[in-house]
């Protein structure tokens, strides 16, 4: 039987990834895994103010609802209390949240830009530049809304 493998070339077995392909998957997977993180923090943020604001209607109803002759005026700390407190707690989760937030966004970028240094290594110099404009952007914004 001739060898046929000089004519032909190697052939690999499909089953088999090149290191290249598993480093791509890997890294594409890592950045969806990031990608999805950031919705749930996005998601739960609106869903922590809405139960704000749920939360402050029930208070004013129950303040306009309540009878007259057992709600006086000296009688304000305890709905403002209520109140003040609602507003502290989910202030301080949104910062926890806007931190965590942050970071992830900080993540996805560094993951982002090491897959277009493995996968696309001519723009990865643009992408580097445009990464470090996009960063100083988010450093401003999220400088100046905290």
């Amino acid at each position: 039987m001739a060898d046929t493998s000089n004519k032909i070339g190697k052939v690999q077995d499909p089953t088999c990834k090149s290191d290249d392909i598993k480093i791509r998957e890997f890294l594409e997977r890592k950045i969806e895994e990031k990608e999805e993180q950031i919705l749930k923090m996005e998601a739960s943020v609106f869903q922590l103010a809405n139960y704000y604001f749920v939360f402050q209607g029930v208070m004013l109803t129950a303040i306009i609802n309540g009878s007259s002759s057992t709600l006086k005026c000296r009688h304000f700390w305890l709905p403002f209390c209520l109140s003040l407190i609602g507003a502290v707690l989910n202030i301080g989760t949104l910062l926890t949240i806007a931190d965590k937030y942050k970071e992830a966004l900080i993540q996805l970028d560094e993951r982002t830009l090491i897959f277009y240094q493995h996968v696309y290594p001519k723009t990865f110099k643009r992408m580097h530049i445009e990464n470090r404009k996009k960063k100083t952007w988010r450093n401003t914004i999220m400088f100046d809304s905290f």
